[in-house]
């Protein structure tokens, strides 16, 4: 299983939490009302006397890397809002005050995964901080990750997240068993660990944070986008916008992921083949090039010292597609590598590899597999899957995978799916201003999930913008020619103004892939990139 989240990977930012400080506390002003203060943590329920919630108790905390000023908060909200006074769970939110106070609005920042926390956003609060310095930053944990009560158990992590071959079937199955047994035991069900929970979590807390006049912007990524548009449905009047950022469709599917990935690198593959250095490198025509060395993989070649097979190489090459701009411009680099397999070339390819895929290792504490599980099973996977086998031979056949399809396909019948309805398949009726960034060469949420949600979310103000040469996570990831980042650009302009047209012309500027970077050379431990 591998997440999906936002392309920042830890090559660029820091992606590590900070703990929250001291006992010293700081009170919300709401439009909900207010009442008396309490701890740490506050209730969803109303005060004393049925006045409202009581005020949220901001406490100072850390934010990764930055002396910004940081406040954090632990609300209780319900597990199951059609059980209100059932089992409650913990929803964490740091906020990053604006520089200019009062604050003329919020942007609350979704990330996705599923399963991955807001503490890796962290490395973008700075810049954002600078580009909109009249809004309180917000950074949630999504409900069963990070923070908010975080689905953790013994063994399904390690038994993922470290796979580089196609996984045992009977593996898979006893550590899910055993994971979901556990998280039964504590919580019950696990129905309640959704996007539309998460989103009415949300919608609650905005309600409760916001001051009279307060604008209030959502930007969201990948599955994040998702969250976003479960709170559109549940709220959608509430914001003053929200910023669907890579797109997750209601047809985005997990099923066979593999296929997907090979199909994306069609796209990148015919960028190298339109460069004249690239094309040259890969014997004019790439696509044909990819095609013999899975032929050569196939029969064992470059091993290596650690004795890489095809399924690891696989791996190895759909992580390389899926970093950020840039750093995925050494995907050519990388399989001319692999076909030429010097010794310089073996210690260069394992370098990489340990940077991307270092073997078996459990998921860190800002991540939850299960989370990942719970959602991508009950409402990102078909309900009527090919076999396990079916899935596992159709990886073995190609050079870009994950190797995610099998393992889905292992947990399907023992995992205790929820019903994703009313929400699921359907989008917002909302008049709320929409912006969606999208990069055309984005292999994990494509292209064409954005035009599917555009085509159903396209009011006055609700635009779709294709980003040329764009990689999965637009903001900070679409340097121009200009020397500018066109989705901070247009991020800037729809939070200054979200009914004010758009300039898009940044649009076409975003800079082609370099392939002959050799700024790049270090992911190789090497001085050039591709010698």
């Amino acid at each position: 299983m591998r997440f999906r989240p936002l392309a920042f990977s830890a090559l660029l930012l820091p992606l590590s939490i900070a703990a929250c400080g001291d006992s010293s506390t700081t009170t919300s002003t709401s439009s909900s009302g207010t009442g008396a203060g309490g701890g740490a943590t506050t209730s969803s329920s109303t005060g004393a006397g049925g006045a409202g919630p009581t005020p949220i108790q901001w406490v100072p905390c850390t934010l990764d890397m930055s002396n910004l000023k940081t406040e954090c908060a632990t609300i209780s909200m319900p597990l199951d809002r059609k059980d209100p006074t059932g089992k409650k769970i913990d929803f964490f939110v740091k906020r990053i005050p604006a520089a200019t106070q009062p604050a003329r609005g919020q942007l609350w920042l979704l990330q996705g995964g599923p399963g991955l926390s807001g503490a890796s956003l962290e490395g973008i609060v700075p810049p954002l901080a600078q580009l909109a310095p009249d809004l309180d930053v917000y950074l949630p944990d999504h409900r069963g990750v990070g923070s908010s009560s975080s689905l953790d158990c013994t063994g399904i992590d390690t038994a993922i997240d470290g796979a580089t071959t196609v996984p045992v079937q009977a593996d898979v199955v006893a550590a899910g068993t055993a994971c979901r047994d556990q998280l039964l035991a504590k919580w019950g069900s696990l129905s309640g660990f959704n996007p539309a929970e998460a989103a009415a979590d949300l919608g609650e807390t905005i309600d409760r944070t916001r001051t009279t006049g307060q604008s209030v912007f959502l930007w969201s990524t990948s599955y994040g986008t998702r969250w976003a548009l479960r709170y559109l449905q549940q709220f959608p009047t509430q914001p003053s916008g929200v910023v669907l950022d890579s797109v997750e469709s209601e047809t985005a599917s997990f099923t066979d992921f593999g296929a997907q990935l090979q199909a994306q690198a069609a796209p990148f593959l015919a960028a190298c083949a339109a460069d004249a250095f690239c094309n040259g490198k890969l014997g004019g025509n790439p696509s044909a090039f990819v095609t013999a060395l899975g032929t050569k993989l196939d029969m064992g070649h470059c091993p290596t010292s650690m004795g890489l097979t095809k399924a690891e190489y696989r791996l190895l090459f759909a992580q390389t597609l899926t970093l950020p701009a840039g750093l995925r411009d050494a995907l050519p680099a990388l399989l001319f590598r692999v076909d030429r397999c010097s010794a310089a070339d073996e210690a260069a390819i394992l370098n990489l590899r340990d940077l991307l895929a270092p073997g078996p290792a459990v998921v860190p504490p800002t991540t939850s597999a299960a989370l990942n599980v719970n959602v991508t099973l009950s409402e990102i996977y078909d309900q009527n899957p090919p076999s396990f086998a079916t899935l596992a031979s159709g990886d073995t056949a190609r050079l870009f995978s994950d190797n995610d399809g099998p393992f889905y396909r292992a947990l399907f019948d023992i995992w205790p799916r929820y019903d994703a309805s009313p929400f699921h398949g359907a989008y917002p009726t909302s008049s709320v201003p929409v912006l969606m960034l999208q990069g055309t060469l984005d292999p994990l949420t494509p292209p064409a999930e954005a035009q599917e949600v555009a085509a159903a979310v396209h009011g006055a103000n609700q635009t779709l913008v294709l980003l040329q040469n764009g990689a999965h996570g637009s903001l900070f990831n679409t340097p121009t020619s200009g020397g500018s980042d066109c989705a901070a650009d247009l991020l800037s302009q729809f939070v200054t103004d979200p009914t004010k047209p758009l300039d898009t012309s940044c649009k076409s500027q975003v800079l082609p892939p370099d392939f002959a970077n050799d700024g790049n050379a270090f992911l190789f431990g090497t001085a050039t990139l591709w010698n």
